[in-house]
This record gives C-alpha cells, sequence and structure tokens, in this order.
C-alpha cells in the first residue's frame, strides 16, 4: 500500500521526547511511592536495579556500535522503571536486572535504539521473564499483610486465577481502588493509575484513544461472555486486575511502537484487548496477555496506519467524488 508520509512520534505527541519520557517518569515514581508503602525498600530497589541495568546496557551498546550515548532522552530510564513495575516486589534483584538488559540488548538496540524498535523493549521482558521464571513471575505477595508483618510474605497467584474459575475475588472496592490486592507491584492501584492517565492527557503525553479503547475492548468482551455470576462484576474484575489498566497507560501509548493516526490508534487498542481477553479465556488460569497483545499489535502499528490512511484517500475520496458529480448533475 502506497501512502503520503505519517506524521513521526514526536510530532503527533506534541513534545520532544525526553519531556515525554520525563512526564512518564514522574508518574511512575509516584506509584513506586504507594508500592514502597506497602512492600517496604525492597521495592524501590527492585525498581533501582532495572533502572541502573537499562542505564549501563545503553551506555555500554552506544560505546561498542560507536554511536552518540542517547541516555539523556531517558527512555532507558523509563523502560527500567516499567519493567520494574511489572514484577512482583518479592522478586529477586536478578530478575530484573535480566528483564531490563533483555528490553535494551534484545528489543531496543539491535533495531536503532530510541525510535527506531518494533516492539515495546518493557512488554518484551514480562514476555523474558515470564517464561524463563514462571514461578516467580506469577507468584505476588499479598500488600495487605506484608506491610501488616515483619516476617516473611504470605505469597498468593493472582485474583485472575479465582475470575478463570468463575469465584469472585474477595476484594472490596477500597482495595481494588487503591491496590490493596497480590499482583504486579506497579500495576495494582487503580485510582493512582487514573490519575496518572488524567495527567498524560493534559500534558499531550498519550493519546486518549488508546487509553480507552483497550479497556473498553476488555470490558464488553468480559460483559458479553462473563466469567463470573454477575456480568458487571466480570467486567470490573477483568478491567482492574492484572496489568491491564498499567499496559493500556504506559506501554501500549508507547509514541514508537504504537500507531500515528487516532483512527489507527483505535483499532490499536481494540486489537490489544480482543487478544488479551483471548489470552486470559483460553491461557492458563493465571494468564495474564496483555502485554502480549501489546506486542503483536506493535507488529500490525505501521499498517494500521496505512490502513486507515488508504481508507481515507480512495474510499472516502470515492465517496465524496461521486456525491459531487451526483451534484452536479442534479444541478444540471
Amino acid at each position: 500500500m502506497k501512502t503520503g508520509k505519517l506524521p513521526s512520534a514526536g510530532y503527533s505527541y506534541g513534545e520532544s521526547s525526553r519531556m515525554i519520557m520525563l512526564d512518564i517518569i514522574i508518574c511512575l515514581a509516584f506509584i513506586n511511592l504507594i508500592t514502597v508503602f506497602y512492600y517496604g525498600l525492597h521495592a524501590l530497589l527492585v525498581t533501582v536495579s532495572a533502572v541502573a541495568v537499562c542505564i549501563i546496557c545503553e551506555s555500554i551498546a552506544c560505546l561498542v556500535m560507536k554511536r552518540k550515548n542517547t541516555i539523556s532522552d531517558l527512555s532507558a530510564v523509563v523502560t527500567g522503571m516499567i519493567t520494574a513495575a511489572l514484577c512482583p516486589a518479592s522478586a529477586p534483584l536478578w530478575l530484573p536486572i535480566l528483564g531490563g538488559a533483555f528490553a535494551v540488548l534484545i528489543c531496543k538496540i539491535p533495531f536503532g535504539g530510541r525510535g527506531n524498535n518494533i516492539f515495546n523493549p518493557a512488554a518484551a521482558a514480562w514476555l523474558f521473564m515470564s517464561l524463563a521464571f514462571p514461578a516467580i513471575m506469577s507468584s505476588y505477595p499479598d500488600p495487605v499483610v506484608f506491610s501488616a508483618s515483619t516476617g516473611a510474605p504470605v505469597m498468593s497467584a493472582s485474583p485472575l486465577t479465582d475470575v478463570a474459575l468463575g469465584i469472585t475475588p474477595n476484594i472490596s472496592a477500597f482495595e481494588l481502588a487503591f491496590g490493596g490486592f497480590p499482583g504486579p507491584m506497579g500495576t495494582t492501584p487503580t485510582v493512582v493509575l487514573a490519575a496518572c492517565a488524567l495527567y498524560l492527557l493534559v500534558r499531550h503525553t498519550a493519546p486518549l484513544s488508546i487509553m480507552l479503547s483497550l479497556p473498553a475492548a476488555c470490558a464488553v468482551i468480559a460483559f458479553i461472555f462473563p466469567r463470573l455470576d454477575s456480568r458487571l462484576y466480570s467486567a470490573v474484575f477483568e478491567v482492574s486486575l492484572g496489568c491491564l489498566l498499567f499496559a493500556a497507560v504506559f506501554m501500549a501509548t508507547d509514541p514508537v511502537t504504537s500507531p500515528k493516526t487516532t483512527a489507527a490508534r483505535i483499532l490499536f487498542g481494540v486489537g490489544c484487548g480482543i487478544i488479551a481477553m483471548l489470552f486470559r479465556y483460553l491461557g492458563a488460569g493465571s494468564c495474564d496477555g496483555v502485554p502480549i497483545a501489546i506486542l503483536i499489535m506493535n507488529c500490525l502499528s505501521k499498517a494500521l496506519d496505512e490502513l486507515v490512511s488508504d481508507f481515507r484517500t480512495k474510499w472516502l475520496g470515492r465517496i465524496f467524488k461521486r456525491k459531487a458529480v451526483a451534484a452536479e448533475n442534479a444541478e444540471d
């Protein structure tokens, strides 16, 4: 398909790459404060480890490849913070280190670095960690018990396991809003994620089209095909549990790996939601397929932009041309 030149990521977001990354870092830092409140300083160390290894790997890679060091654009910091947020708070420090190194050295630098990578590096890191160390990545400390005790944390699976079994999770509205349930350490506080989304929207850092279309698609599917007795509860828990909302705000909206046009972004978000729900419905009980869905849709980002552009220039152009000809004939 031949199309006109599409706007670049930086142009479409209206801000420089560095300012976009800084806005995201501010939000992720606030989320990290919540995780430290729930899980203590180890959660902070997980984040610091991931960020440090991303910065080191990118610096070394640029040095070896004789390129200009790109850590000043802060994208390595964002990759590290997102990778850490997808880990359990009890994860050993070597896990986010491996994940961060994989994100930079395998999914970012080989494609040309910032602005050229096809896949979201943090989503790829999550997939690598989940496949290589499934026991660690699928076992989470209970934040309420953890913060109230000084002993060993009480570990449990994601509440998505209960949803898969048709059991309504025993989570109160307060716990659901502020992250008082087991899950990846930076992805559970729904209210905080909503506040971050609002901040990014006000700052024109991330597009509303993807933020809404992804969870909306999941909610509609959960409502039509509920896994719980209540359709409403099914929609609420499917959207709130796991890393779905976090991914919709911080990962699917990545300006490099997501489409550049509004219509294509909506299709991208809907596609992510459909694929994620397929993984949840057809996969293992605790399977959270959102990062995998984002990786799959990353492959289609450019094609979606071209599809939308072709539709506008060819099909809509023909329709309007026919209407104009018909109007001229009517006047005659």
